[in-house]
């Protein structure tokens, strides 16, 4: 049987006045002060559907003649969200957006980091909160989850190769040519900027530039390095390895070679990242001890000393 319009409405607009009677008694108790005022922000809230700002919220509020300071909405708001009467979703270089939380609806966010665009998520939420508990121990009450992307009119735009200016932060891309000359070339190749390698995009600064990941190097570059080196989405799809290629236990003392691949996982790998042993890397070995461990290696213009297990899965072009 189906329910008119009209009564649906009705119906609602009592849960609304209920809810803000209950609320209002809930800042009076808790010593909010502005009771009334709270009381009609909320009502605003209760009949707005979807996500909204604070700037949105007062705008609202102003056509329906009513006026309120930027700063005591937004406090307001922040109260209502501790009260779970509504959800923020926040996310980097994009304002804050609020939802009217509704009983027994729940839903994750997933929000594009270039537009602010969201699009909520219901698939499978019981069968998702079942598997983290079973994988976590806890026993999960509440909360929402919110993942960063890009939407799909962002991408549309945007070609297969792209210059770094143009990704987004969080993004995970890889080098495929770089059109830059001089001294900023040579020290980005130095630490690793080559054909192939991986780069997470950190964060943007408009024209002054930004930080990028390349493999686990962070490194401050400016936008003429951002316009000027272009990447794909994603990893690159692993190369065959040169014949060529050795372990660096075989490269020998006073020899130099190129870093192809590390053939290390989990750990390991990690640790040799993190001391600027990167794909596309040049590497001199200064000596090795009498046992043949450690290996001396000079790498990035450091000294490093890597034991035996670590560099024979490092793989060097001579």
């Amino acid at each position: 049987m189906s329910i008119p319009l009209k009564s649906m409405a009705s119906g609602l607009k009592d849960i609304h006045k209920k809810i803000a009677a209950d609320y209002q008694r809930i800042f009076s108790q808790d010593g909010q002060g502005h009771c009334e005022a709270r009381t009609t922000i909320l009502r605003a809230v209760l009949d707005r559907e979807g996500h909204f700002t604070v700037d949105e919220l007062r705008d609202a509020l102003e056509q329906a003649g009513v006026s309120y300071e930027l700063t005591f909405l937004t406090h307001t708001l922040e109260s209502f969200v501790h009260y779970g009467l509504v959800w923020a979703v926040r996310a980097e270089d994009c304002p804050v957006r609020y939802e009217h939380a509704h009983l027994e609806r729940h839903h994750d966010h997933v929000i594009c980091v270039r537009c602010g665009r969201i699009r909520e998520i219901d698939a499978a939420r019981p069968q998702r909160l079942a598997e983290i508990e079973q994988a976590t121990g806890y026993r999960l009450l509440d909360g929402q989850v919110t993942v960063r992307g890009v939407c799909e009119q962002c991408l549309a735009g945007r070609p297969e190769v792209f210059p770094l200016s143009a990704g987004a932060p969080g993004e995970e891309v890889h080098v495929v040519r770089m059109e830059l000359t001089g001294p900023e070339r040579k020290r980005l190749i130095g630490m690793g900027l080559v054909e192939r390698a991986r780069i997470e995009i950190i964060s943007r600064d408009g024209e002054a530039g930004g930080v990028i990941a390349i493999e686990q190097s962070r490194v401050a570059v400016g936008r003429a390095v951002l316009d000027r080196v272009f990447v794909q989405a994603g990893r690159a799809p692993q190369s065959v390895v040169s014949p060529r290629a050795v372990p660096l236990t075989k490269l020998g003392v006073g020899r130099r070679g190129r870093i192809v691949r590390i053939t290390g996982t989990g750990p390991i790998r990690h640790r040799l990242m993190e001391m600027g042993v990167t794909r596309g890397a040049n590497v001199f070995v200064e000596r090795v001890a009498p046992l043949g461990d450690p290996i001396e290696v000079t790498i990035k213009g450091y000294y490093l000393a890597i034991r035996k297990d670590e560099a024979v899965q490092i793989l060097v072009e001579p």
